[in-house]
């Protein structure tokens, strides 16, 4: 586990995260567990709307001819 540092901003809401946190593999920067959870339906339902336009896309387009 990594030497926890200076508090630094969380990724998604900004705030200062002086207490246990999330480290984000892709940037680097920590988040509070609570702003994650939250945003996890957000998260969820745009890759359900990505998943239908990548099934349902090629045979609408199919069917419009």
């Amino acid at each position: 586990m990594p030497e926890p540092g200076p508090a630094t901003g969380c990724a998604i809401c900004g705030l200062v995260v002086d207490g246990p946190g999330l480290r984000d593999s892709e940037t680097g920067r920590d988040l509070h567990p609570v702003c994650l959870a939250q945003r996890v339906p957000q998260d969820a339902i745009v890759a359900l709307i990505a998943a239908l336009a990548l099934v349902l896309g090629p045979p609408i387009v199919v069917w419009a001819g």
